[in-house]
């Protein structure tokens, strides 16, 4: 049985020496990963990985395993030549922690992988399967090492039984700070290179930092320090520190900038803030934009169907987009909602259309949506509200809401009546209809008698006048 084993080991090793992943490019590029195969638990493995193609200028890549508890290990290639390089190799140890298969990749970074013209190399990855088998308790040489796929060792004479001695990584793990600060406020807690991750409060005015940090080692690099720009409320700012050997700790200063407002505008008797935090915060239909308010220039959403712009504004600690208008200010609050499949802007009803005669301006609820509006105050209509919004196309329009058949529609202008009330208005109209009728006949009937009396009157005048000229005559002749 130990024959056999140090027979397949032997077999391993030699596998292992002439395995060789290599995947082509269509640019010319390759990546390439080589090394042992086999190793034992509690042992280690070297695994060399190279990145190569035509006058490559900077090479950038990452090594890792799929399954740590297995195979752990790995770290980033990285090189940069200004006079330009065919390739480069860079070795990284895996620790076998336990008994089965593990899955180094290469992952090449193409958009970080440019040749000396500043093209993007478009390199596949490699990869290669390493097996963890039993640590051999025969005395039998153990296949994993970190020599770069040779092994090497000495025979012990007599016994026929030979050990191979593990080549170390001699490069620096320490991935520790010696120093973090930061050039607004204090860091909490106190820095100590054992904490990770720290917290600061800034005032609102503040825009940017600098943050500085220091390696403990000299052979690791830092980076993610300098001027950090900041916007209001939350910000993460990450600090990596990099071991000569490749792996990495991050450090975290979660950094919250005062989001209390810097600009104001007044609408009315208010004073709203322009909110300085927008996170997240978009209108359908809306372009970004921006505006001047008392010289500063603010975020503002503009859309060209509805003709207005918007800005967003708050209120003890109240919200909401606002109509702004470069010559009058604010002029309305904006909240745009979706009520029953109409897309509706809700706005401020002007003083002038709050009172309507029959109704009563409150406060309703219409598809779960709370807005301002007018309710009947006859009880006959208590499933009638009305509204009043802008439509898509900036329009302002009344809307009448049935609640009983969940229904908006445009609202005509025309009073509501009980069917009681507009038969009686039908009955009333037709007996009104009658009356004139009968009034109009009576003046026809007078306006008649009038002008028969008028031809009689005029008739008996020429008569009376003929009469007279008669006698006249008679009188002339004696």
């Amino acid at each position: 049985m130990k024959k056999i084993l140090k027979i397949f080991l032997l077999v391993a090793c030699v596998f292992a020496t002439l395995n060789m992943f290599d995947v082509k490019a269509a640019s010319g590029g390759y990546a390439r990963l080589t090394g042992n195969t086999t190793v034992e638990v509690g042992n280690t493995v070297t695994i060399t990985a190279t990145i190569g193609g035509n006058n490559m200028y900077f090479a950038l890549g990452n090594v890792s395993s799929n399954n740590p508890s297995v195979l752990s290990g790995g770290g980033q290639i990285t090189n940069r030549d200004a006079n330009g390089f065919s390739s480069h190799s860079q070795s990284f140890t895996f620790t076998a922690n336990s008994v089965g298969t593990a899955t180094i990749t290469l992952t090449v970074d193409n958009e970080n992988t440019i040749d000396l013209d500043g093209t993007s190399y478009g390199i596949e990855g490699a990869s290669i399967t390493i097996n963890v088998v039993p640590k051999s308790t025969s005395g039998s040489g153990s296949s994993g090492n970190s020599g770069g796929g040779s092994n090497s060792g000495s025979s012990s004479s007599g016994s026929g039984s030979s050990t191979t001695t593990p080549v170390t990584d001699n490069r620096s793990s320490n991935n520790n700070l010696s120093s973090l600060s930061i050039s607004e406020g204090e860091l909490s807690p106190a820095f100590s290179s054992d904490v990770t991750e720290y917290s600061v409060e800034l005032a609102s005015s503040v825009t940017s930092i600098t943050v500085n940090a220091s390696a403990s080692d000299a052979k690791a690099s830092v980076s993610g320090t300098g001027e950090i720009s900041l916007n209001a409320g939350d910000n993460r700012i990450e600090i990596t520190v990099t071991a000569e050997n490749g792996n990495p700790k991050l450090y975290v200063i979660n950094a919250y900038v005062d989001e209390a407002p810097l600009v104001f505008v007044s609408y009315g008797d208010n004073e709203l803030g322009v909110v300085r935090n927008l996170n997240g915060v978009t209108l359908e239909g809306f372009e970004e934009t921006s505006v001047q308010i008392d010289g500063n220039e603010v975020k503002a959403w503009h859309s060209p169907t509805r003709n207005i712009t918007v800005v967003y504004l708050e209120k003890d600690d109240e919200k909401n987009f606002y109509i702004y208008d470069e010559t009058e200010g604010i002029t309305s609050v904006y909240k745009q909602v979706a009520i029953l499949g109409n897309t509706l802007g809700i706005v401020d009803i002007p003083e002038d259309l709050q009172e309507k005669a029959g109704m009563t301006y409150q406060e309703i609820t219409i598809d779960d949506v709370t807005l301002m509006g007018w309710v009947y105050e006859d009880k006959a209509f208590s499933n009638y509200s009305l509204i009043y919004a802008m439509n898509d196309m900036g329009e302002y329009q009344y809307y009448q809401y049935e609640s009983t058949q969940n229904t908006l529609q445009l609202y005509s202008g025309a009073a509501a009546v009980t069917q009681e009330d507009y038969e009686n208005l039908v009955n009333h109209s037709e007996s009104m209809q009658l009356y004139f009728y009968i009034a109009l006949g009576g003046c026809v009937v007078l306006l008649a008698v009038s002008v028969y009396g008028f031809v009689c009157a005029s008739r008996y005048k020429k008569r009376l006048i003929s009469k007279g000229n008669e006698l006249n005559d008679i009188i002339k002749a004696d």
